[in-house]
């Protein structure tokens, strides 16, 4: 089965940011991934490719190839399923 899933920041209103717009140069990107464990590996590279914390990440829905929303991807790499 194959997977997409959404890689996008977010402004940290901690760090007066706007909590409103992707932070400048941090492009969105949703990937295309073979597994969930794949998906978990690009939510990873994408996290520390733009040294996002935890207030920045916005992205990490998974969904199905047929455009399903099926989980989510947490900062910490965990997946979430719709049920949890």
């Amino acid at each position: 089965m194959m997977y997409a899933v959404t890689l996008k920041s977010i402004g940290d209103i901690d760090h007066g940011e706007n909590p409103y717009e992707s932070l400048p140069g941090v492009p969105d990107k949703t990937m295309i991934c073979v597994s969930i464990e794949d998906c978990q590996q690009c939510v990873e590279e994408y996290i520390d490719e733009y040294d996002l914390g935890a207030g920045n990440w916005d992205g990490g829905d998974v969904y199905e190839y047929l455009g399903k929303l099926i989980g989510h991807i947490s900062y910490n790499g965990r997946y979430w399923t719709l049920a949890e």
